[in-house]
């Protein structure tokens, strides 16, 4: 199973791979054989956009994000596989979400 990146910022470390980047979900999909998904669905394609979900720096994830994220993918994998995931309510709660290293992301 292959699972296209997130969008995110293309800055001065990633801009030297940025065609590899911008050709990686195609190449993706061919080597996958029928086994990649397109998360382009959740996030859309617009890394500064609402429902990219990014932290400010454009790169990395917000914790809202990372749930939205297995709550897609487990649902996407268990049509898949033919299960039925746990609903976020049962793993995306509880004391460890307000952790002081998910306030370093700079997510509201």
């Amino acid at each position: 199973m292959l699972v296209s990146a997130p969008p995110f910022k293309i800055d001065d470390f990633y801009k030297p791979h940025e065609n590899a980047i911008r050709s990686a979900p195609a190449m993706a999909a061919k080597a996958a054989g029928g086994r990649y998904l397109d998360a382009a669905a959740l996030w859309g394609s617009d890394y500064s956009a609402a429902r990219a979900q990014r932290a400010k720096d454009g790169i990395h994830s917000c914790q809202q994000g990372s749930a939205a994220f297995a709550t897609w993918f487990a649902k996407q994998l268990g049509e898949l596989a033919g299960f039925t995931p746990a609903t976020p309510a049962v793993w995306a709660t509880g004391p460890w979400t307000g952790d002081e290293r998910f306030a370093k992301l700079g997510c509201g």
